[in-house]
């Protein structure tokens, strides 16, 4: 993506951090496709997450996350995941059924490797 005019509504949602504290979304024609959870303390995420089946962009680093479940094969659109500065031990194997996932931000955690798949 080369055009960033297309996440401008995200880019400035996320310049009011301190009224969304640290969370942000970006809809596109009502459906949400970028979500930013990020320095919230989450230890794992509601699954109600995986049934944004439009999602494109998910933010959810600097939490305490030790995992991410395998419904994050529902979000077959993914292109781009941030989950780094977590405590993740262990990804999901459906993280490979992410077709279109271009970045994979998985840094500062506790991985000892990634799936086969």
């Amino acid at each position: 993506m080369n055009d960033l005019s297309a996440f401008q509504p995200l880019i400035h949602a996320a310049s009011m951090r301190a009224v969304l504290k640290d969370s942000a979304f970006y809809a596109e024609n009502g459906a949400v496709v970028g979500l930013s959870i990020i320095r919230r303390d989450l230890t794992d995420l509601h699954e109600s997450l995986w049934r944004l089946r439009d999602l494109r962009l998910l933010s959810v680093g600097e939490n305490q996350l030790s995992a991410i479940s395998e419904q994050i094969a529902a979000l077959d659109r993914l292109t781009e995941l941030y989950a780094h500065s977590n405590q993740l031990i262990a990804l999901p194997d459906a993280i490979g059924a992410l077709a279109d996932l271009i970045v994979l931000d998985l840094s500062v955690n506790q991985l000892a490797g990634l799936p086969d798949s």
